[in-house]
């Protein structure tokens, strides 16, 4: 411890208080790091940097206090003269003081260089971007820290409080400060540059576009709704920085999608913007040309790009050629016809189905056909029958059974496999190990229609052969099959790999096959996955067998096309990706880009935001512009994530979005329609867009067809009386479809563009459509199916691992898509459909009362509407009306996938809606009702008996194997239309 100086002068404390209160201080004295303390048999200091205030003295019958406090504790203590211990008080807080101001002057530099920050943060001269806001208040809340000092209260100077006031009010309320400050410098600069808005597009820019424009926020997400000119929105933000000074041309990139739009963007900017600025316009680039660019300054040279990436019909080739090679291998060529014999679809348990509705789904998705083409009941079934077709078995799917069972409310025993060879059935039970059926199988139904079947083979002698679900789920189905087919003769000869091949080629399979391995290895490589990732990834799926069987035969096309890029020394689009963002990521290429706009930003796939990323990365200052639609994203097929738009802020991080909401396209009908059609969907960003055209009546017609010939020449003459009406104004047409097929030049052009002199009509696909418009649009074939619209087609499961996460939504995509097609038109659009196999798009717009025409044409010219009765089998379907060999018929239009059928109306033959316990005639001219049996599902039909009329169930018959006794004295029919 320091020596105290001799000046110093020591203050005791009474004697007589100090031994009344038995205290241990009996006196203190000045030190020079503090206040030097001493008692009976030590001593110690107090130092100034313990104290937390200035010392205090107290009067009192015991004397005077002394009251210090320190981090550790109050020391108080009484029996002090007041007149020796204020002159040592007034010399110890006087040395506080200068510490205390001292400690201050050093840490309020940073206090106040945050504090002249945050002012000039918030200066309005500039737009306060979030990231910077939070650096701030990181700064802020660090050098608030010294607000924290005991002592601040007492010594901080009038300068030091009003620097604290600023960082306090930062902490506080930032984001408001910021949310002020921002409001003022965008009203600013709209009215600054308000002459530059008004001139750099053929019509003045709108207040939406222009904030859009104005906002230079870390990352910024317009939401540019169809029709809304999110091309005079790029135009406008690139024109306003460079008019702004906030960049240089070579410091903005643009980029687009493809080099079309790339190119129509680039003339029209220059356009717009070479009059008005001397500084020059940015060249507007796609994705893959700035991988090039990024890869050539790097590596020297700019690679070639294959002709297999340019030419897809190259690259189908290219695959054809390396299956013909792989399959003269024996083993590779084993490979392929098991999987076709095995695997060809993707498996699931039936017990794993919580629905007989989610199960038929399961089958009418995916179309199960053997490869005889036998439409089949369930992937079992396909696999047995596949497995005769492989060992030369022949036989008959649901072939009517010998003896003749068909009664007057139940169809003939159709068992599933005939093999009229050896006159043997087989039936195929969906059983688990203890004999249950599925729990969304009615069960006892299920048995006792096994316990029917069986008694049926006894009685008249013939031989079955039973399989059931447990062995497949255990591997042993085919042995098991092998085994109870060879016990009961049936000579089993394997053909030929080679001839199974030949068949498959016939039947174009092969081809199909090479089209799921071109996607594979497209995927693959944009996936960046390595193979034993994708390996272990397969692992998880519930049909493992199948995924590493594809894999096993991808595996070596996907080498050999490697090879090919590699000793020729090319690339194709995915590798202009995948270097280019190894070169920024690893700071090879350094990047110039301030600012970069994105336009169709809808369509960023995962390996394009990487590059963003990569390229914002390397310069924090670096500010992003996405200009998209979450309701236009149409493109997951190719790799494209809505999810990177929809969670925009979570992705890239600080945003704003804001929204164009003036569409200058389509009028307030069609915008009706097809923005509550889109927002059904709760996972789509919500926003309102209204027109600036508008209508008093519905602008989207419906036609009912039973082709879409007939549809498209009720649409065209509608629409070329229209324009004759105009005086002969020419309008523009578009047809548009589903797919390319459904355009054929044989089903359109000869007999419905003839004659047509004042439209001009073009046909392309709904996806082609977008970014194009027409004065009418006609979308046709809006019906149920595989190949309708929505399209029902399920993507093989091996493609949806290398695709970014599926929407829960059903149809979410195919629902943009349709919105897509709808805002094409300008004026009117015609949606022409099957009524006997009207898709869900239809029946939602005509059930949930959509504002839309169903009465622009002569109800005499249109196929009959056709009520919307669910199939009470398959829940997925609708009942529509039949003929068949036998009469008229109500059946499903999920045939033959489903074959639930019932008869019609008693009184007109026409379908019939379930209505609680009864079926009322869907004919609105029709009061016919059937009641229905509680106890068995049949029909109610009224007798006669001894003691008067009752109604008893149809199930009833004498020497039936299936037989209801349910009766009743009378029905309420109250409530049901009679």
């Amino acid at each position: 411890m320091k020596e105290r100086r001799s000046s110093d002068a020591i203050i005791k404390r009474n004697f007589f208080v100090r031994l009344l209160l038995n205290r241990d201080w009996w006196q203190v004295c000045s030190h020079q790091d503090g206040l030097l303390v001493k008692g009976s048999d030590k001593e110690f200091v107090l130092s100034l940097q313990e104290m937390l205030q200035p010392a205090e003295m107290l009067s009192g019958i015991l004397g005077t206090r002394l009251i210090i406090k320190t981090n550790r504790a109050v020391h108080s203590v009484a029996g002090f003269k007041q007149t020796e211990l204020s002159p040592l008080i007034e010399k110890l807080n006087s040395r506080l003081q200068l510490h205390a101001e001292n400690l201050l002057r050093a840490e309020c530099l940073d206090l106040h260089t945050v504090s002249q920050s945050i002012q000039q943060f918030l200066d309005r001269k500039q737009y306060a971007r979030d990231s910077k806001r939070r650096q701030l208040l990181d700064l802020a809340i660090r050098a608030n820290a010294v607000q924290q000092r005991s002592f601040w209260s007492f010594y901080a100077k009038p300068e030091q409080l009003d620097s604290a006031a600023v960082v306090s009010k930062f902490i506080q309320d930032s984001e408001n400060l910021v949310r002020e400050a921002n409001a003022y410098f965008v009203e600013n600069e709209l009215s600054a540059y308000k002459k530059f808005f008004d001139t750099v597009e053929r019509k003045p820019l709108t207040l939406s576009q222009r904030r859009s424009c104005v906002i230079i926020e870390d990352n910024n997400l317009v939401l540019a709704g169809a029709g809304t000119g999110k091309t005079s929105t790029m135009i406008g933000r690139a024109g306003y920085l460079l008019a702004s000074n906030q960049a240089m041309p070579d410091e903005l990139l643009m980029l687009a999608f493809a080099r079309k739009a790339a190119g129509e963007m680039q003339e029209r900017m220059d356009k717009c913007l070479r009059p008005l600025l001397a500084a020059g316009t940015p060249t507007i680039k796609t994705f893959h040309a700035l991988g090039l660019e990024i890869i050539g300054k790097v590596e020297g040279r700019r690679p070639s790009l294959s002709i297999l990436a340019e030419d897809s019909h190259a690259f189908t080739r290219f695959i054809d050629e390396q299956l013909d090679i792989l399959l003269s291998d024996a083993i590779y060529k084993s490979k392929i016809v098991r999987f076709f014999t095995s695997y060809l679809y993707p498996y699931r348990n039936p017990f794993d189905f919580d629905s007989m509705q989610e199960y038929n789904d399961y089958i009418c998705k995916h179309e199960m056909r053997t490869l005889q083409g036998e439409a089949v009941k369930s992937y079992e079934e396909c696999e047995i029958a596949n497995f005769l077709l492989q060992h030369g078995v022949s036989y008959k799917y649901e072939e009517p059974y010998v003896i003749d069972t068909a009664g007057p409310d139940h169809r003939q025993y159709k068992p599933d496999f005939f093999l009229p060879d050896y006159n043997i059935y087989i039936e195929h039970f969906a059983l688990d190990k203890a004999g249950r059926p599925p729990k969304h199988i009615d069960q006892s139904s299920y048995l006792a229609g096994i316990k029917w079947k069986r008694e049926q083979h006894n009685l008249h002698k013939t031989t079955l052969i039973e399989t059931y679900s447990h062995l497949k789920r255990e591997g042993r189905l085919q042995t098991v099959l092998a085994e109870e087919l060879t016990k009961a003769g049936v000579k089993l000869v394997r053909r030929p790999d080679q001839e199974l091949l030949a068949e498959l080629r016939e039947k174009g399979a092969i081809s199909d096959f090479a089209k799921l391995i071109q996607d594979f290895v497209i995927l693959f490589k944009q996936s960046y996955l390595a193979w034993q990732e994708l390996w272990e990834k397969a692992k998880g799926y519930i049909d493992t067998e199948r995924m590493h069987c594809l894999l096993e035969i991808f595996k070596p096309i996907y080498e050999s096309y490697q090879k090919y890029l590699q000793e020729r020394r090319e690339i194709d689009f995915a590798d202009m990706i995948a270097k280019a963002i190894e070169h920024v990521e690893s700071r090879k290429f350094d990047s110039p880009y301030t600012h970069i706009l994105v336009d169709e930003f809808q369509d960023i796939s995962d390996s394009r935001a990487r590059l963003l990323t990569a390229l914002k990365r390397q310069r924090p200052e670096c500010v992003l512009f996405a200009v998209g639609d979450d309701w236009q994203s149409i493109y997951r097929f190719t790799g494209s994530d809505i999810g990177l738009t929809k969670h925009f802020e979570k992705s890239f991080g600080s945003s704003a979005v804001t929204a164009l909401d003036t569409t200058f396209r389509f009028n307030n009908m069609i915008g009706a329609v097809s923005s509550s059609f889109v927002l059904k969907n709760p996972e789509q960003i919500s926003k309102t867009i209204s027109s600036n055209s508008t209508v008093q009546d519905p602008a989207v017609s419906l036609i009912r067809a039973l082709d879409s010939e007939q549809g498209v020449r009720l649409a065209l003459n509608a629409i070329d009386k229209t324009v004759r009406l105009k005086r002969g104004q020419e309008s523009s047409v578009m047809i548009l479809a589903r797919y390319n097929f459904q355009l054929s030049p044989e089903a359109l052009s000869r007999t419905i563009i003839r004659n047509l002199g004042g439209l001009d009509i073009e046909c392309m696909t709904a996806h082609a459509a977008k970014g194009k418009e027409a004065d009418y649009v006609i979308v046709l074939g809006v019906d149920k199916g595989k190949h309708g619209f929505p399209s029902e087609k399920v993507t093989d499961p091996l493609l949806e691992f290398l695709l970014p996460q599926e929407e829960s939504y059903k149809f979410a995509e195919e629902r943009r898509l349709f919105y897509v097609a709808l805002t094409r038109a300008r004026h009117r659009v015609y949606l022409v459909y099957n009524p006997l196999q009207a898709s869900s798009f239809i029946k939602e717009l005509l059930n949930q009362k959509y504002p839309v025409c169903t009465t622009e044409f002569d109800e005499s010219v249109l196929h009959l509407a056709i009520a919307d009765v669910p199939c009470p089998r398959c829940m997925s379907g609708s009942l529509i009306p039949k003929n068949g060999e036998h009469g008229s018929f109500v059946g499903c239009n999920n045939y033959p996938f489903c074959r639930y059928t019932e008869r019609g109306c008693p009184q007109c033959s026409y379908l019939m809606a379930r209505n609680g316990r009864f079926r009322t005639c869907a004919n609105e001219n029709c009061r016919g009702v059937i009641p229905i049996c509680p106890a068995c599902g049949g029909e109610m039909v009224k007798r006669n008996g001894p003691y008067g009329p009752f109604w008893g169930c149809r199930n009833y018959r004498q020497n039936s194997a299936f037989i209801c006794t349910h009766t009743e004295k009378r029905i309420d029919f109250s409530g049901i239309r009679v």
